[in-house]
């Protein structure tokens, strides 16, 4: 890595642990003061969480890194760093793919009450704990310690990569020159080398466990974004045939005839339905002063009747079109998450080339989701507004 390519680095991931804990903080306030608690927004205040700790901890932990050039002098603090990271990074994945399903049974399925509060609280401890379990095997696969086999190879890298050896490891090999002199080399290559510099170690759990369990981590951001891919393209084909099935309701408005069975002249009613129910075109022919109270008294009735099924419906109309304004937001969630990833996954998978600004670009995610959030939804927008509001008093 390049030096420049180290400072900026460092200056982007400043600025984004600065405005993510700023935006973080705002929608855990407004989330957190709204009165209905709705599954969706459960979901969002975790998300939430994860991306406040991970701009007050994970991303300042990753700066400290690069300013150190990932040279520790401990290695608990070089399995911490990959432990926090190889934690609230799949753990925001996963919450994502729980938002996606709760969108589903919500705007899909709305009376199937999958989702309730109880559910989502053991979906989010369930993933909690599945991210942790992840987080500590990733972590035991990082330190500061070398087999003194791969000692030769770790040279080598650091000469390709146009580092350099650093003065601690230069030192420590001078030592052991010295003492290989002097002592018995078979004796001395059974012990650890300290190399000071935090990266892949497979002392603990082995080359090819390291090399099976990288794979399976880095497949779970791409099980991820196809899921969400999935999951959101089939709630907009189901918002999609909805919409159709509505256009050709209000091109054909419903017409009905009634006919009397006495033998009283003709009473003919007919009705032009609209999209709400409601009653638009009433004709009568009106004989008899009796039966005209009677049709309206009926005619009252039906109204009454009609205008409880109109504002039912109209609820439940506004309930659907709220959803899909919530799927949309969410969308631009699981959209940002995929570019936001794929670049550093190529990169993790050796599939393309390493770099380090591109690489670290994935913290833009727990960045960026205040301000869609910001964006999309009206009562997070009004507690905003109230916030300002009281400052300015």
């Amino acid at each position: 890595m390049m030096e420049y390519e180290r400072y900026i680095t460092i200056v982007f991931l400043s600025a984004f642990a600065l405005v993510g804990t700023v935006g973080n903080i705002l929608v855990l306030y407004g989330f957190t003061r709204c009165r209905q608690k709705f599954t969706s927004s459960l979901f969002i205040l975790t998300l939430a969480g994860i991306d406040l700790i991970t701009c007050v901890i994970t991303i300042p932990s990753n700066i400290a890194m690069e300013v150190l050039n990932f040279n520790v002098p401990y290695d608990i603090i070089c399995k911490l760093y990959h432990f926090l990271v190889s934690t609230t990074i799949p753990f925001s994945a996963f919450i994502m793919v729980a938002i996606a399903v709760d969108r589903y049974f919500c705007i899909c399925k709305p009376f199937a009450k999958v989702m309730t509060h109880y559910r989502v609280g053991i979906i989010v401890a369930s993933l909690c704990i599945t991210s942790i379990c992840l987080g500590m095997l990733s972590c035991l696969n990082y330190g500061i310690y070398k087999n003194p086999d791969n000692l030769y190879e770790n040279l080598i890298d650091r000469n390709m990569s146009n580092i350099g050896l650093n003065q601690a490891m230069e030192a420590q090999l001078m030592e052991l020159l010295k003492e290989l002199s002097t002592h018995d080399k078979n004796d001395l290559l059974t012990e650890p080398i300290n190399t000071f510099k935090c990266q892949e170690s497979a002392m603990l759990l082995g080359d090819e466990f390291f090399s099976i369990f990288q794979k399976i981590y880095s497949s779970f951001y791409g099980l991820s974004c196809v899921f969400v891919i999935v999951i959101y393209s089939v709630i907009y084909r189901f918002i999609l045939k909805r919409r159709q099935r509505r256009l050709r309701m209000e091109s054909f408005p419903c017409c009905t005839f009634r006919v009397p069975h006495n033998g009283d002249s003709e009473n003919t009613e007919v009705m032009y339905l609209s999209q709400d129910a409601s009653v638009v075109v009433e004709e009568r022919d009106k004989n008899h002063n009796a039966e005209s109270q009677r049709q309206l008294v009926r005619s009252e009735s039906s109204e009454r009747k009609k205008d409880k099924f109109s504002l039912g419906h109209e609820k439940q109309e506004r309930i659907r079109r709220n959803n899909i304004k919530t799927a949309i937001m969410l969308s631009l969630v699981a959209f940002v998450f995929i570019v936001a990833f794929l670049p550093a996954w190529l990169m993790k998978l050796r599939l393309v080339g390493m770099n380090v600004v591109v690489f670290n670009m994935y913290f833009i995610y727990n960045v960026i989701n205040p301000f869609i959030y910001a964006f999309m939804n009206p009562d997070f927008q009004n507690q905003l507004k109230e916030v300002f509001l009281n400052l300015c008093r």
